[in-house]
């Protein structure tokens, strides 16, 4: 770029200044940009001053220095300055004039520009309060200018903010700015042409963010909707692009935290995608996906961009390209390492400083070269790269031969250097190759942006909107990237992608308080928004809620029942919508009884994730008080009965019960008592004829489990029943009859005997190790108090018998001092009176100490039918309380408590890689010191299921299908499942089911229809429980018993 005022200065006398700069009153930047100090940089080409109101005095570098109005060109017009290079300077003046000369070699070009006034930049400004954190201005573009500067006030400097480039560029997004405050900016156009060589007059707007707005709402009498706004703009431009937020309630100044959370990116950017969806390379060794740009030629200059987000826990140097000759890789310390000329050797690549490329986080990367100097970007930001010692660091790094090849491929190193160089672990979630070097701020300014239009050497720009394995540059449509894979063990899979930059995000969220509120209670709430990682303030508002409305007491009634004096019908309706349970309590004179507590329904939400969840109906609740013989504290005859009904709020904090109650009215019951009383070989039943004959009952219906034993005259009393089993339970009812007509029933069970068992083992909480000769306690939920106590043998073994649980009782194990275990609840009935086989974990700290003698010569897995085999030695070195255990670990579970073995097979494993870990344990003689030892066996692979053989179907000559297969004994299974299909309309039935037993198998089935064709299909259940088709046989038609058939047969038959 020239200008027609050119001053060329190679080698010869510079016969030119002093020059006069006259006064340019339109000069109002933030600070005065008119100094040699005062240079804009456009790359490497060229420098920029503007002298405005001051004199350019002398062109020599060591003599004067640069004061007031005075400038000295020094050792700019040399072409270096503040360790930058360039070939053109470029002064611009209002007037310019020779008031004298001084000689001066230099090498680089000296352009004058007028300050014109008439390229104003017009219709500047910007958006105010739209965003928490970013402003976009916007202007009329200036003819023919070749860009512009943008200065923003609060960087005191007279550097510009931004260079912005582009005739037709009308626009900027500033972002990562404060919340609520006010910017000033400032614009001018610039031009280089030779033609008309200007800088133009400034303009200015203050533009401002938005203040960050919060409002708290009640929406019942106990919960508060907070709503705030965010954008993921702030969040880009924090350290960890993660922020805490924090609601206080600062009512009566008690400043409690009633809400807290982290937002990521993820958490807001939910609108506008950069890109809607990432391809996912789960790559191992060379083997996996990757992509093929389809290059038709090699690319003497380039730049290659592409947004990656590598997968965290690997430890590989995933591969970011490689064209056989240039790679680039990320080691584990986050560090870019580049290759060149087809040598693997760290004296001879790139290296960039550590946690360049962290893993987990998006992140873009750019390399540049331009035929002789290779640059790194990463998020628009240049890298330095040194040598393999961190030594002679720099940007631009001189490199020969570094033409892109057309063999280049994303994700995939061509060539196996080492065990750890492996296929990208991760996603790519935008591609974009050029033919030509891009610049520093070419890739700073649109690295966060997708092109939507071509733009000059663009090659391709590739997104992965499409589920294709051929994507055509979604700019032109031309050049296809080839998502390719080479081991289907890691196919290519497309992952959605997250917004970097949408819009405002209205964030609404919801929390319990920590107890009902009081009609026309306000409570002040304070919300706080910190920077993760550092603790900084971000912002802060206050709001104070509308007045609460609480809905008053539940409606309540009791009501006898006059037909049955021995019940009481409660009705409760309640009025809050958030209360979801409600203590029925009985009083009779100054003795209260809890009787149950009654529990709406909760109301399903709007749609799924809608915050209003945790409402509940408010339509009426009944129950029914009745007597139960034996229990004093049922409803016993002849007294006057209340009952209240108080709301109960378990979503709070802590539970709340509130004082807003609802009271009953009184309520009378009969005296009618009525008991069942086993006894050595009968059992006796009872009843209160003479409370029977005052309320009008004639007979009574005696009954047991529904079936009717007699009816007799209430005035007989009792009835002896010694017509049952011993050992099982029994419930009797008695039914009042008047007229005939069931009026009052009464009933009780009895259990003869108490059979419930339980078996299980005692491990510590903490490392899963088996705890010998531990005391535990045995809690009932049905007596509400322990019931026994029970000590683990010395392998840990628990063992208690005899258990009493009626018709179902839940229980639990604690320790002696009444702390509750951990997996230690288990219920009881009469479907189901044992428990067998569980693990029950007690919270206690062992302090272990290695014994390398434990699992030595572990072996790695043999693959054996339907499993994994392990082995290794017990020397017997040690000297043991009882035995040794082995704790089985299949990827981080728990799967088998083993004792005094050495070996182990695993049959209920799922296909594929898995990591196994071995504990192995013992305790000393005394019983009070741990040795263990741990061996991991990781990556070992298990084996599909055994296939089936010969499975074949065919007649069986007497008129019914003959099914065999053979299927090997050593290969365990739990049982095969035959099914008879109809092929045409895939019908299925099954007609048999066989446990394994030996190696060869058949089935018969002689129930088709015939003439039909089928298919028989042979499935197995595994031994972890799992179906699997083994296979199908051919296809046949059912024979059909023909007329001459049946006769031949007929006459077959022997006689009877």
């Amino acid at each position: 770029m020239k200008n027609k005022t050119i001053y060329r200065l190679v080698l010869g006398l510079l016969c030119l200044l002093f020059l006069k700069v006259g006064m340019i009153q339109a000069q109002s930047l933030p600070s005065q940009f008119d100094g040699v100090d005062d240079v804009i940089y456009l790359g490497d080409s060229a420098a920029i001053i503007s002298t405005f109101d001051t004199n350019l005095r002398q062109v020599r570098s060591t003599n004067g220095t640069s004061n007031g109005t005075d400038i000295y060109l020094g050792d700019l017009l040399d072409g270096s300055h503040e360790q930058r290079t360039f070939g053109d300077v470029y002064l611009f003046g209002d007037q310019f004039r020779i008031a004298g000369s001084y000689p001066k070699s230099a090498s680089v070009d000296l352009h004058t520009g007028n300050y014109n006034t008439t390229k104003a930049v017009t219709g500047f400004t910007s958006t105010r309060n739209a965003y928490l954190s970013q402003i976009a201005l916007t202007w009329n573009a200036v003819p023919g200018a070749d860009g512009y500067f943008l200065f923003r006030k609060d960087q005191n400097t007279a550097q510009p903010y931004r260079v912005l480039l582009g005739t037709s560029r009308t626009m900027y997004t500033d972002i990562g700015l404060t919340v609520d405050t006010e910017y000033e900016y400032y614009i001018c156009a610039y031009n280089l042409g030779e033609q008309n060589t200007y800088l133009g007059p400034l303009a200015n707007h203050k533009g401002k963010t938005k203040p960050f707005t919060f409002t708290a709402t009640p929406t019942s009498e106990v919960t508060v909707d907070f709503s705030f706004q965010f954008d993921n703009h702030l969040l880009v431009g924090l350290q960890q692009q993660a922020a805490y937020v924090e609601i206080v309630d600062q009512t009566g100044g008690s400043n409690q935290v009633v809400y807290e959370d982290e937002l990521t990116l993820q958490d807001v950017a939910v609108d506008a995608l950069l890109f809607d969806k990432a391809v996912s390379f789960t790559g191992n060794d060379t083997m996996g996906g990757y992509a093929d740009p389809n290059l038709t030629a090699g690319l003497p200059t380039w730049s290659v961009e592409m947004w990656v987000n590598l997968d965290q826990g690997n430890s590989n140097l995933p591969y970011l390209y490689d064209d056989g000759t240039t790679r680039m890789l990320v080691d584990g310390l986050g560090r870019l390492v580049v290759f060149f000329g087809g040598v693997e050797s760290g004296h001879t690549g790139l290296w960039s400083p550590n946690n360049v490329m962290p893993r987990g986080v998006w992140k873009h990367v750019a390399a540049t070269y331009d035929g002789a100097n290779f640059r790194v970007y990463v998020d628009g930001e240049p890298v330095v790269m040194g040598d393999f010692h961190g030594n002679n660091q720099k940007v631009a790094n001189v490199r020969n031969g570094a033409d892109l090849k057309q063999t280049l491929q994303i994700g995939h190193p061509t060539k196996k250097w080492a065990a750890t160089h492996v296929n990208m672990n991760g996603a790519l979630g935008l591609l974009r190759i050029w033919n030509k070097t891009r610049t520093a701020n070419q890739i700073k300014e649109d690295y966060k942006d997708v092109f939507s239009m071509t733009a000059s050497g663009l090659v391709g720009q590739w997104t992965f909107e499409n589920e294709t394995v051929n994507l055509p540059d979604n700019i032109g449509g031309g050049r296809v990237l080839n998502l390719r894979s080479n081991n289907n063990q890691h196919p290519i899979r497309w992952n959605p992608s997250y917004a970097f930059f949408n819009g405002l995000v209205n964030i609404r969220k919801w929390t319990w308080l920590n107890q009902p509120q009081a009609s026309g209670t306000t409570r002040t709430f304070r919300i706080n928004m910190y920077e993760v990682g550092t603790g900084k303030l971000i912002s802060t508002n206050t709001n104070t809620t509308g007045a609460f409305t609480h809905p008053g007491a539940p409606s309540f009634s009791a009501t006898p029942q006059s037909g049955t004096p021995y019940r009481v019908d409660l009705s409760l309706t309640p009025t809050s919508t958030r209360a979801d349970a409600y203590l029925i309590i009985r009083t009779a004179g100054n003795q209260e009884k809890l009787i149950t507590t009654l529990k709406p329904d909760e109301v399903p939400p709007a749609q799924p994730g809608d915050p209003r969840t945790y409402r509940f109906q408010t339509t009426p609740l009944t129950f029914t008080d009745t007597y139960a013989y034996g229990d004093t504290t049922t409803l016993q005859g002849g007294v006057n009965y209340s009952y209240r009904a108080i709301p109960v709020y378990n979503f709070l904090p802590s539970e709340y019960v509130d004082a807003t109650a609802a009271r009953s009215d009184a309520a009378s019951t009969l005296d009618m008592m009525t008991s069942v009383t086993p006894q050595a070989d009968r059992v006796l039943v009872d009843w209160d004829e003479t409370a029977l004959a005052g309320a009008q009952y004639d007979s009574v219906r005696v009954e047991r489990n529904g079936q009717m034993l007699a009816i007799l005259p209430s005035a007989v009393g009792s009835y002896q029943d010694s017509l049952m089993l011993y050992g099982l339970p029994y419930t009797y009812r008695v039914v009042a009859l008047k007229n005939g007509q069931p009026a009052l029933a009464q009933a009780e069970e009895k259990t003869v005997t108490a059979n419930g068992t339980f078996g299980g083992l005692v491990l510590a909480k903490k490392g899963d190790y088996v705890l010998p000769n531990v005391s535990v306690a045995l809690f009932s939920q049905l007596a509400d108090s322990v019931v026994s106590t029970h000590t683990a043998n010395a392998n840990g073994e628990l063992q208690a018998s005899g258990l009493i649980y009626g018709a179902q009782n839940q229980f639990a194990w604690q320790t002696q001092a009444g702390k509750p275990l951990t997996n230690a609840t288990f219920s009881l009935s009469l479907a189901a009176p044992q428990v067998s086989s569980q693990r029950v974990q007690y919270d206690t700290t062992l302090q272990p100490t290695t014994d390398t003698t434990l699992l030595k010569n572990m072996s790695l897995a043999t693959t054996v039918a339907n499993g994994l085999f392990f082995n290794w030695a017990d020397t017997a070195s040690f000297t043991k309380e009882s035995s040794f255990f082995i704790n089985v670990y299949r990827d981080g579970t728990l799967i088998n408590i083993l004792r005094d073995v050495t070996q182990f097979t695993d049959y209920e494993g799922t296909p594929g890689k898995h990591n196994y870990t071995f504990t192995a344990y013992y305790y000393d003689l005394a019983g009070k010191k741990l040795y263990t030892n741990s061996v991991d066996r990781f990556d070992q692979t298990f084996p599909a299921l055994t296939a089936a053989t010969g499975l074949a179907a065919a007649n069986n000559g007497d008129y019914r299908v003959r099914i065999h297969w053979t299927y090997p004994a050593a290969a365990p299974v739990d049982q095969f499942i035959v099914e008879r299909q109809i092929p045409a309309t895939d019908t299925v039935w099954q007609i048999a089911t066989l446990a394994q037993s030996g190696a060869s198998y058949t089935v018969y089935d002689d129930r088709g229809y015939p003439g039909k064709t089928y298919a028989y299909r042979l499935k197995v259940v595994d031994m972890k429980g799992d179906t699997t088709l083994l296979g199908t046989s051919n296809a046949l038609l059912y024979p059909t018993l023909t007329t001459a058939t049946v006769l031949s047969l007929a006459t077959a038959a022997p006689a009877l």
